[in-house]
């Protein structure tokens, strides 16, 4: 397995087209943010938005984007090339986001455990040091066009988590997705 390193990416920056295309790829519309807007937020150094380029042997292999707010980071999207999963990259990625901010919780959601896929995904952030959250959460749509629909939350800590739900939500869903 390859030391995994990261480094900021932003519009400009040589493999930002990669994060890109990765994004596109694996996302659906629904559950991603226009690149437009994507990288907008990515070029706004003083947004509490970051965009991290993962490496392994200098070689790029995927990205995380995750929100920095007063209290809790927020993972909204994290995703490795095809040809890159199951090597221990995902892995050193949450291990990496959890050292660089030791004393945060970290959210994300991920989607019910509905079938082997999902269950799968969920049993990864678990192994990871994420707990799935209890409580009902839905995410709301991208766009207007799009529906909301329901997710969970995992977190890092979810004694956290329960007794400040309504204020992570309220973030998320205001800085994330733009609704109150």
């Amino acid at each position: 397995m390859s030391i995994l390193t990261y480094q900021l990416l932003q519009p400009g920056h040589k493999d930002f087209p990669q994060a890109e295309t990765l994004y596109t790829e694996a996302f659906p519309s629904c559950e991603r943010r226009d690149l437009g807007k994507w990288r907008m937020l990515a070029a706004n150094a003083l947004a509490p938005f970051t965009v991290w380029g993962l490496y392994a042997e200098a070689q790029f292999v995927g990205f995380i984007s995750f929100w920095q707010f007063d209290g809790f980071i927020y993972v909204e999207h994290f995703a490795i090339l095809a040809t890159q999963r199951g090597g221990g990259c995902g892995r050193q990625t949450m291990r990496l986001l959890c050292e660089a901010h030791p004393s945060v919780p970290i959210v994300l959601e991920v989607e019910p455990p509905t079938d082997e896929t999902t269950q799968r995904r969920i049993a990864f952030y678990e192994r990871c040091g994420f707990s799935l959250s209890p409580l009902h959460y839905v995410q709301p749509p991208y766009r207007p066009t799009d529906q909301a629909f329901p997710l969970r939350l995992m977190t890092t800590a979810p004694d956290y988590l329960a007794a400040h739900s309504e204020q992570v939500v309220q973030t998320i869903h205001w800085h994330v997705y733009g609704c109150k």
